[in-house]
């Protein structure tokens, strides 16, 4: 009866060690693929908020024959739209406001400056501009809404500004 084998009990700290660091590989590769996805989500938000936003904006000229001068016209109550056109001004996914201005030559611009908060920049700090989403007004009409439009500015200026939030 001394030939008895001896049996393993557990792992060795090689073997543990091992399965660690594969774990902590595959969490990595996890957590980029992740967050890739995640920056993408907020330029695609960004991209809904302020297409909503143009949509009440075009609201707003065809009710009132102009753009108005700032966001927050938008949610205040009219005999056209008792409840105002939207509920509140968004910020952008990354908790900025968004940049109006009226009287350009695209009519408006509604800007939303990315991850960064600042003009210019590439990948998540890229701006998003109103005039190169699909549905903004023709610049042809721009200058009859500018001297429509109650700012006394002329195309181009940026008198008229608002970008707040609610």
């Amino acid at each position: 009866m001394n030939g008895r084998t001896r049996t393993r009990a557990g792992f060795s700290l090689v073997e543990l060690m091992v399965v660690i660091v594969i774990l902590g590989i595959l969490a990595t590769i996890v957590t980029v693929r992740v967050m890739q996805h995640v920056a993408k989500a907020r330029v695609e938000k960004a991209r809904i908020q302020m297409s909503e936003i143009m949509k009440a904006l075009d609201l707003h000229k065809l009710a009132e024959k102009a753009y108005p001068d700032s966001l927050e016209s938008l949610v205040e109550a009219t005999e056209a739209h008792p409840e105002g056109l939207l509920q509140v001004i968004p910020s952008d996914p990354w908790g900025n406001a968004y940049e109006y201005v009226n009287g350009t030559e695209h009519g408006y611009d509604l800007v939303c400056y990315g991850a960064d908060g600042q003009e210019g920049g590439e990948g998540d700090d890229a701006d998003l501009n109103s005039w190169e989403l699909a549905g903004v007004p023709a610049s042809s009409e721009t200058t009859t809404t500018t001297t429509t439009s109650g700012t006394g500015s002329s195309p181009g200026t940026s008198s008229g500004t608002g970008s707040g939030t609610k």
